[in-house]
């Protein structure tokens, strides 16, 4: 099914899938349960896309922002849509009466139309996302090269330099990473004491902690525990490249018969969580969030201009992982696009030295600031959870999801020795600091400004003019 919505102020097409079950149960609910009910009937044709464009699904919800009383008032009076919860920054979800004959055409028509009528900053349906293709990991091993690869294999020096950065810092706990994933397993043995602030936008519940195999239906979501283990590991076998920092987990998704479930509203209310209540100085994003829309895109611009009492938190995203173009969030203004790296100091290809499988390959495009290490990086996983290792430890965590945590760190990195730094200044430092193919040191698609170098930024950190 095509829809039409606003988006930037135009029109923007976009296939969905419309499922029975969407019109029964309210958007915006929150509940693992919702989630189960829109996937359950997911046509095997959708069932997956090797880390694609997500599925999206629509709801019988829209979604506002800033909406007048008076606003509010006609969308009851004239289409029987009722609050169901009002977010921060004046984003509210309404939804459509239960009596109706298409609840989930009407949201379309009516997001529509309050939008042409002027009297909010944004009006959309809410929509809901299943990500398909976040990368499995295996049992531990040897995946310590992205922060010290001593070239076996790969070439000497294909990494991060960390060994060379921890000299300069580690990291200071007053700086915090928000990890906006699926979860943070934050009593994990290599994370006591670095999550300073959680929160749980998919089932409500008073922390930021994960599904496991033993809660279904959340089926391992290692994911942003793993992503958490490369900023702030404190394991003294998998420590992060950050391992000093603080983090902030905001869970906005779960796993869900083999897909990633995300909801709009959910997203966009956890990302203004995490800069303002979180304290959140940069914001980590391994995910695709498929097609942009003026509620979650809002959200990330308050963080980059009103985070940090107005020097903007850093906005790091994962480039994806189909060998297409950089996908949104990455490929917005102001956030940093992540591709991956091997260990041979490559842009990570099908057809690459490492031969990781499945194959994959990270995205190019204009909008690609950096590479970073992203094949096989050994990590942390949720303790007790198939395929995890000894003390919850993995070694296989494979693509962009894996490479933007490695810059996220070294944002951090740079703001504990410079958080007088606006957010643009933190971005301009990563990238001129970055080790280039190019003599010139200009942008490319395939690999941005070039691989990260942790190190390398510390110093020019250090030099920047106050």
């Amino acid at each position: 099914m095509r829809v039409e919505y606003y988006c930037g102020g135009r029109k923007r097409r976009v296939t969905v899938h419309r499922s029975r079950q969407a019109a029964a149960e309210p958007a915006g609910a929150g509940t693992t349960g919702r989630f189960l009910a829109l996937t359950a009937d997911r046509p095997p044709a959708l069932a997956s896309h090797a880390g694609g464009e997500p599925e999206v699904i629509l709801t019988s919800s829209i979604a506002v922002g800033e909406p007048t009383p008076s606003e509010l008032q006609w969308l009851q009076s004239r289409y029987g849509f009722t609050i169901t919860r009002e977010g921060s920054h004046g984003k509210v979800l309404l939804t459509a009466p239960p009596d109706s004959t298409e609840p989930e055409r009407l949201a379309v028509k009516v997001a529509a139309e309050v939008f042409e009528r002027g009297n909010v900053a944004l009006a959309q349906p809410n929509f809901v996302r299943v990500l398909d293709g976040l990368r499995e990991a295996e049992a531990i091993g040897d995946g310590r090269w992205g922060f010290n690869n001593p070239g076996t294999p790969g070439v000497v020096g294909a990494d991060v330099a960390a060994t060379a950065a921890w000299t300069v810092t580690t990291g200071n706990s007053g700086i915090r990473v928000a990890v906006i994933d699926d979860g943070v397993q934050a009593s994990h043995p290599a994370l006591t004491g670095t999550v300073v602030a959680q929160a749980d936008y998919v089932e409500k519940n008073p922390d930021g902690t994960p599904g496991s195999d033993a809660t279904p239906p959340n089926h391992n979501d290692f994911h942003g525990t793993a992503c958490a283990g490369i900023i702030a590991g404190r394991d003294p076998l998998m420590q992060g490249l950050a391992f000093a920092v603080s983090l902030v987990a905001c869970r906005v998704g779960s796993k869900n018969l083999g897909g990633w479930v995300a909801d709009d509203f959910d997203v966009a209310d956890g990302i203004d969580w995490c800069w303002q209540q979180g304290q959140a100085d940069v914001l980590s994003l391994s995910w695709n969030g498929g097609p942009p829309d003026d509620l979650r895109t809002s959200s990330f611009k308050r963080a980059m201009t009103q985070g940090r009492h107005g020097k903007g938190c850093a906005v790091i995203a994962a480039a994806g992982n189909t060998g297409g173009p950089v996908v949104y969030p990455a490929k917005l203004d102001g956030v940093v696009a992540v591709g991956a790296s091997n260990q041979w100091d490559q842009r990570k290809t099908e057809t690459s030295k490492d031969h990781d499988k499945p194959p994959w390959a990270s995205n190019v495009g204009p909008e690609l600031a950096l590479i970073a290490p992203g094949v096989a990086i050994a990590t942390i996983g949720l303790i007790g959870a198939v395929g995890a290792g000894p003390g919850g430890l993995r070694s296989h965590f494979s693509g962009t999801s894996a490479s933007a945590p490695f810059v996220s760190a070294a944002a951090a990195l740079i703001l504990s020795v410079r958080d007088d730094l606006k957010a643009a200044e933190v971005v301009e430092i990563l990238e001129r600091s970055a080790d280039s193919p190019e003599a010139s040191h200009k942008r490319n698609s395939d690999v941005g400004f070039g691989r990260l170098n942790a190190y390398s930024a510390l110093r020019l950190a250090r030099r920047w003019p106050s």
